[in-house]
């Protein structure tokens, strides 16, 4: 079996390159444009790429199914795939424009059966963060904080990816907001991992290559996911997991 592809790229490289969504992009029809929040500056670029949190989502289908297959150059240079299964830890989706809908919180307990242990997941359409008139508030670089949605129970009580984002999309159709978006245009946009937060991922195999500098960029990933975190003052369950195990 041949794994030309990876073989030019370090474990960490190739981990990265083959967990990366690449999604079907459009042109943003121009009388959509104008709806764009203005700190974008969309309205001073002629044609707008967008794709579609269903495009998106489909990326995962099988991914979810069967898991991403990666090939991890071990030390004693062999080869073999490793395949790594998605879940949904957090989602945010911000709008241009201020919601009409007011706020909406639903509960669901999740209880695992193998323990005592009762974890409560919620999702808002938006969440508290209002003005003084109960209207929310605007963040200037991302828009209205429309929906959120953070996976608080453990690892293994969970559902596969795509189970849970039909799951929201039964309760919340606008899960997808660009489905009814006609646009024109046939490309494709890779999303690659700006922040990343790892579990197991210490030893050799995975921070030996680029002459070691594939420590220093995992550092970095943590870092860069730190901040964006901090940035947007959400707490998110798995990144402090990980971190906590990673430096406990």
């Amino acid at each position: 079996m041949s794994f030309d592809a990876g073989l030019t790229r370090s474990n960490l490289d190739c981990f990265l390159h083959c967990t990366t969504p690449t999604v079907k992009s459009q042109f943003l029809p121009k009388s959509e444009i104008r709806n764009l929040n203005l700190l974008w500056n969309f309205r001073e670029i002629e044609n707008v790429v967008y794709f579609t949190l269903s495009d998106l989502w489909s990326c995962y289908d099988e991914w979810s199914a069967y898991g991403a297959g990666v090939p991890i150059m071990l030390n004693s240079y062999e080869t073999l795939v490793q395949y790594y299964v998605p879940y949904l830890s957090a989602v945010q989706i911000f709008t241009s424009s201020s919601p009409v809908n007011s706020l909406r919180e639903e509960t669901d307990s999740f209880s695992d059966s193998s323990s005592d242990e009762s974890v409560t997941e919620k999702l808002w359409r938006w969440d508290g963060c209002s003005s003084e008139d109960g209207s929310p508030e605007q963040d200037s670089r991302l828009g209205y904080l429309y929906f959120q949605y953070f996976e608080r129970s453990t690892p293994y009580g969970r559902v596969p990816l795509m189970d849970k984002i039909n799951g929201l999309s039964g309760r919340f159709s606008d899960m997808d907001p660009g489905d009814d978006i006609e646009g024109a245009g046939d490309g494709a946009i890779s999303l690659p991992a700006f922040g990343l937060a790892t579990y197991k991922m210490q030893g050799d195999v995975w921070v030996s290559g680029n002459s070691g500098r594939d420590g220093e960029k995992l550092v970095s990933l943590l870092s860069v996911a730190d901040s964006w975190l901090k940035q947007l003052g959400v707490q998110h369950h798995d990144f402090d997991y990980f971190r906590g195990i990673r430096h406990g």
